[in-house]
């Protein structure tokens, strides 16, 4: 599988002559800054050879791989940073159509000075932030309102993730909920932005993808009942002394390396809708069945990578029993040795769940 990324071409109207420029004011605490608005035209192309790195999924014919498009309306924020790499400016581009290749526009509006911090980058985002506080939209059809807010947001001028940000999957195979979690970045060069009004960019994934294809027991502890999975779990494992491989990073990043310096060896999906005081409904599964679930990775400083002679992945599937009682299915798998896990790839797993 070839690695992802996306080709970015703009064009600002900055020098046309009969481009009106209006002032653009932030009013803080101690002092109004001016600077100048930017009409902004962005015309975002994705080639047959870029199947996995947009914004409506679903499977491609033969089953094994994603392929993507854009939709009308689709956002993607332009955010400039400082400094100390910490947010300046967010304005968010509209996608005009729906395809492969459509075109973004908007309004590029951060001055080139705000208080003590002086613009440094510019830098592309998706999916894009906005509201206040500055956040990723949320998936309120699959959280029931629980999720007000994305899981991406702003908190000191830094780009978050929680680390207990529940990652939620509808149903089975279910793949609405990836583009809440797949993050995509592209840096602008500034100068070239900002003397020529043109620029490029290659936007790349910060996420990989695992593809988790699971077989239930053809026996249920309680009889003939079918499995109500509620959630899923993967983790690293290790053998005394090593330490488990990171799958994905949380906490905070700044707007220029773009991944987190924390991380943790586990990814869970929760399946089904949260009700409103947080609780996993889960979905049902007959038995012997087959159950498809996807996991968000990445995000790293560094790339996950297993080494055979020390690591392996345990599978647990969590289920609820007649009493609604919380139960659990295993798996183990092996991986190859050396492979790493590369943002913007999917990786499929099999297993049969114990």
């Amino acid at each position: 599988m070839d690695r992802k990324s996306i080709i970015l071409a703009g064009l600002a109207v900055v020098f046309a002559a009969a481009c009106t420029k209006s002032p653009a004011e932030e009013k803080t605490g101690e002092e109004i800054i001016s600077g100048t608005a930017i009409p902004v035209s962005l015309e975002v192309s994705i080639g047959n050879e870029n199947p996995e790195t947009r914004l409506t999924y679903e499977l491609d014919g033969a089953g094994t791989a994603l392929k993507s498009t854009w939709n009308k309306g689709d956002r993607i924020s332009l955010v400039t940073y400082d400094q100390n790499y910490k947010l300046m400016g967010n304005d968010v581009l509209t996608a005009e159509s729906s395809g492969t290749s459509v075109k973004f526009t908007g309004t590029y509006t951060c001055p080139e000075q705000v208080g003590t911090s002086a613009r440094v980058g510019i830098r592309i985002i998706y999916p894009a932030l906005s509201g206040d506080p500055l956040s990723t939209a949320a998936e309120p059809a699959l959280s029931n309102g629980y999720y007000t807010d994305g899981p991406f947001y702003i908190h000191d001028r830094l780009l978050c993730l929680d680390k207990d940000r529940m990652f939620i999957q509808y149903s089975d195979g279910n793949l609405s909920n990836l583009p809440y979690y797949t993050l995509m970045t592209g840096s602008v060069d500034r100068d070239d932005f900002l003397e020529t009004g043109k620029f490029t960019a290659t936007m790349q994934h910060a996420t990989y993808i695992i593809k988790a294809e699971l077989t239930l027991p053809s026996t249920h502890p309680d009889g003939t009942s079918d499995y109500t999975i509620t959630s899923v779990k993967i983790q690293t494992e290790a053998e005394a002394p090593k330490v488990p491989t990171t799958l994905v990073g949380y906490g905070n990043m700044g707007f220029m390396q773009m991944n987190f310096v924390q991380g943790k060896y586990y990814m869970q999906t929760y399946l089904g809708k949260i009700r409103y005081d947080g609780e996993v409904m889960g979905i049902a599964c007959p038995r012997s069945s087959k159950v498809t679930v996807y996991f968000i990775g990445g995000l790293y400083s560094e790339p996950t990578k297993f080494f055979a002679d020390v690591d392996y992945l345990k599978i647990t599937a969590y289920h609820l029993d007649v009493n609604l009682e919380e139960k659990t299915l295993t798996a183990t798998k092996q991986f190859k040795k050396g492979l790493i896990m590369t943002d913007g790839y999917i990786y499929t797993i099999s297993a049969d769940l114990n």
